[in-house]
């Protein structure tokens, strides 16, 4: 459930469509609502192609947005003047999935660091290596690293290092972009546990984007869920998991991998065709194709309405009191599933 009086970013309708032709769009991001709270984790969750990604670009303004608001602390950034902008840059970082393409080859850990405190001039140059060091001790990278170049890091530190220039100006808000993605599960718990402290000690906000149900159920208060650019389910993390009510989320939530008891056999429920193009997408639900549990109401043309079914729940289905029923038949018989 949402404080509303401690929300820090919120966004309305957001929209990014990608022009191809004269009447040809990629609709990667179709009017998408969300809020995230101070402190707080938002967790965004969809197969590879939904729009993830583009919403955290769009969010830090890495790319333009084609429709919509984000407010930050009740204002339009998109509407801010370049004094205000450049101030706002200090409080909104990311974090990008490969962190070897995302640090200067040609810079030392010690130069990437420096960066932001040279170029917002936050403080003295006598005062930069101090700051630096002190940044290294909240994410542990050894001092003797300094002088190194990326290449002559494993992956794992890469990323910290990645972590440490995101916090280098102690922003309020951070978009993780599938930080962990690329990195082994050992390596991946570090992260993640990195991550969750400086959010207790710092009271960072984080968007965290990733396809891990997994890892974003461990480090996520809320969970959106995303299919070819649309919003189709948001709720609090453990309502999400256990009361879930879009076929798409239970779909989902099939696939992570569990430990059975001998003799015991999960049924996960496999989506069948591919997954339809962004391109000028067809009017209705964006689902239909694919979905095991459609409707009469599903095949017409009118587009499944994203509204809150519970307190905090939000559902963009026809039939999503059906769908919850099936969830809560699948979960008391471990993993089987009836939709005669």
């Amino acid at each position: 459930m949402i404080d509303k009086k401690n929300v820090l970013l919120q966004a309305k309708h957001l929209k990014k469509y990608f022009k191809l032709s004269r009447k040809s769009y990629l609709y990667a991001v179709d009017d998408i609502s969300f809020e995230i709270e101070s402190g707080k984790t938002l967790g965004l969750v969809g197969e590879s192609g939904c729009g993830k990604s583009t919403i955290g670009n769009v969010v830090m303004r890495l790319i333009p947005q084609t429709d919509g608001e984000l407010l930050y602390k009740g204002k339009d950034i998109f509407k801010v003047d370049k004094n205000e902008s450049f101030e706002l840059r200090k409080k909104m970082q990311i974090i990008f999935q490969d962190p070897y393409s995302s640090l200067n080859p040609r810079k030392t850990i010690l130069q990437i660091l420096s960066e932001a405190f040279v170029i917002q001039k936050v403080c003295s140059r006598n005062e930069i290596k101090k700051n630096v060091l002190e940044l290294c001790d909240i994410v542990q990278i050894p001092h003797n690293l300094l002088n190194h170049y990326p290449h002559e890091l494993d992956g794992g530190m890469r990323q910290v290092v990645g972590i440490a220039r995101a916090l280098s100006l102690n922003p309020d808000f951070i978009v993780c972009d599938e930080p962990v993605s690329s990195l082994d599960v050992s390596v991946q718990a570090r992260i993640i546990n990195l991550l969750m402290d400086i959010q207790k000690k710092r009271k960072i906000s984080y968007l965290f984007i990733s396809h891990d149900l997994s890892v974003v159920r461990h480090i996520s208060h809320r969970v959106a869920v995303m299919y070819l650019g649309k919003m189709v389910e948001i709720a609090d993390t453990d309502d999400i998991f256990r009361n879930t009510m879009h076929p798409y989320s239970i779909a989902l939530l099939s696939a992570v991998p569990t430990i059975e008891k001998f003799g015991e056999n999960k049924t996960r429920i496999l989506l069948q065709g591919d997954v339809p193009s962004p391109i000028n997408p067809e009017h209705g639900c964006r689902f239909v194709k694919r979905c095991w549990m459609t409707g009469p109401k599903c095949h017409t043309s009118e587009e499944p309405p994203f509204k809150e079914v519970e307190s905090g729940h939000y559902v963009a289905c026809f039939y999503a009191e059906k769908a919850r029923m099936l969830m809560n038949e699948y979960t008391k018989n471990r993993g089987k599933i009836n939709n005669d």
